[in-house]
């Protein structure tokens, strides 16, 4: 999982997960939880909001005209790393939270890529970090981000995410259910 090389999450850290009841956030919210983290889940809907819940140690809506006031008030300084899916609609909201010298891992789009970094950013110390797994786990790390994800998977820090599963020649709906943001739960291809 492309996220550890993004940031190394440790205890004590402070997370923002902007699009946190997505599989990938569910995921991170739950391991950063078991690391020691506090992590800030924003959910982009009041239907999504308990999915959050069940994985962040706290939890936050989107649209709530307080949402930068609340997670400053849980990080008076700032998080330590924010966690992007959502992407241009969200990229404001992780700026004002992020500390001075943190990171934004902007990983995904759903709402359009985010504007590029400004002066502003970079007077601060804000890291951008962007792009896919394959640009941060290649070589070596791709045998220990893997076995990472799967002691994870042991420890059973992901057993209260509902699974949807597959079969092969299903591929095509489970594309157009991730496409249009109908997928319930994690999917699982069975071959």
């Amino acid at each position: 999982m492309g996220l550890y090389a993004l940031h190394r999450i440790t205890a004590g850290d402070v997370i923002l997960v902007l699009g946190a009841s997505g599989s990938v956030g569910s995921i991170l919210s739950r391991w950063a939880r078991a690391l020691g983290a506090t992590v800030i889940g924003v959910a982009g809907s009041p239907e999504k909001l308990a999915k959050v819940e069940a994985g962040a140690t706290h939890a936050l809506f989107a649209s709530d005209p307080e949402l930068s006031t609340k997670i400053r008030a849980i990080a008076q300084a700032g998080v330590d790393v924010v966690y992007d899916f959502v992407g241009k609609a969200t990229f404001p909201v992780g700026v004002a939270a992020v500390r001075d010298g943190g990171v934004i891992a902007a990983i995904g789009a759903a709402s359009g890529q985010p504007p590029a970094a400004t002066e502003q950013m970079a007077s601060r110390g804000i890291q951008i970090r962007a792009g896919g797994t394959p640009q941060h786990v290649r070589g070596g790390t791709v045998a220990v981000a893997t076995e990472q994800l799967w002691d994870a998977v042991r420890a059973d820090l992901f057993s209260d995410l509902e699974v949807v599963r597959y079969r092969f020649e299903q591929i095509g709906g489970a594309h157009a259910d991730m496409e249009s943001r109908r997928l319930a739960g994690l999917p699982v291809l069975i071959v």
